[in-house]
């Protein structure tokens, strides 16, 4: 029997029956991909070992870590991130330009489910971490003043600024400087 992938189609990963079901592909670390070389089953046992499925849905790697906290999986000695070769198993080849965004924000979980092939500047977006998220998330500037359409001022640069704040800081200048012309 053939196998068969459907692009775009993420499956589950079944850990008790953990199988490749996707044809040849291309894609992952330096142009190798999982289905380059048809896991064995002692391959896919080994990884299976490494998976331990959560409560919450996540199946969180417990074998060799990467920088950053990713899994890493040594398959046909290469490390391959864990997330990386879960998702190739279940959804096929990950597109060129493509990262893998853990939509459950645990980079140790390795459920296909859980993971998206997205742009970079997509995956960027979606993060908490990234300080534009953090800034988009705020309501009022650090004085207490809030950011709405009549008191901010959107800078070209995309930076957003403090009407209220930016009138007083003016003024304080400018008392400054008159202060200093008298005492000169």
């Amino acid at each position: 029997m053939t196998p068969t992938f459907v692009p775009g189609a993420v499956r589950a990963l079944d850990l008790d029956t953990l199988t490749l079901e996707s044809g040849g592909h291309r894609s992952l670390q330096d142009g190798a991909c999982v289905a380059d070389a048809v896991p064995t089953e002692a391959e896919l046992a080994r990884f299976r070992a490494c998976c331990r499925p959560m409560e919450n849905g996540c199946i969180d790697w417990v074998g060799s870590m990467m920088w950053k906290g990713y899994g890493r999986f040594w398959f046909r000695s290469r490390a391959y991130r864990a997330h990386r070769f879960s998702y190739e198993l279940s959804a096929g080849p990950i597109g060129q330009g493509l990262v893998i965004d853990h939509l459950c924000r645990n980079r140790r979980c390795v459920n296909p489910l859980h993971l998206e092939a997205v742009t970079p500047a997509e995956n960027l977006r979606r993060s908490a971490l990234a300080p534009a998220t953090r800034n988009k998330a705020k309501t009022h500037c650090p004085k207490g003043h809030p950011y709405d359409r009549e008191n901010t001022l959107v800078r070209t640069n995309g930076q957003r600024e403090c009407r209220e704040c930016s009138r007083a800081e003016s003024r304080a200048y400018k008392a400054r400087r008159r202060a200093a012309r008298r005492s000169a």
